[in-house]
């Protein structure tokens, strides 16, 4: 399976960008209309990249010794990605 389908790497990469303070490298996975969700909220607290962009960048990328590993993930039917992450900036 190529690594661009593999569900763990789809899964890692963004937290290995994330962990490393990549906001260029975070960005390239994720597709324009990109949506984000504050569970158990059913509406989308960010819509599209650009907005993605900003608010990661002004919101964690600015925090030096920000760090985030994953308690759980999954995916589900319908390209969507699920995730409960714990991030850490102390």
């Amino acid at each position: 399976m190529s690594s661009t389908l593999d569900p763990q790497a789809v899964v890692q990469r963004p937290l290995d960008a994330y962990n490393r303070l990549d906001l260029e490298a975070f960005m390239r996975e994720f597709t324009e209309d990109v949506e984000a969700y504050r569970m158990p909220s059913n509406e989308a607290f960010l819509s599209g990249k650009r907005a993605l962009f900003e608010y990661y960048r002004d919101n964690r990328f600015n925090l030096p010794k920000l760090h985030s590993r994953f308690v759980e993930h999954r995916l589900n039917a319908g390209h969507r990605f699920y995730s409960e992450c714990a991030p850490h900036a102390c």
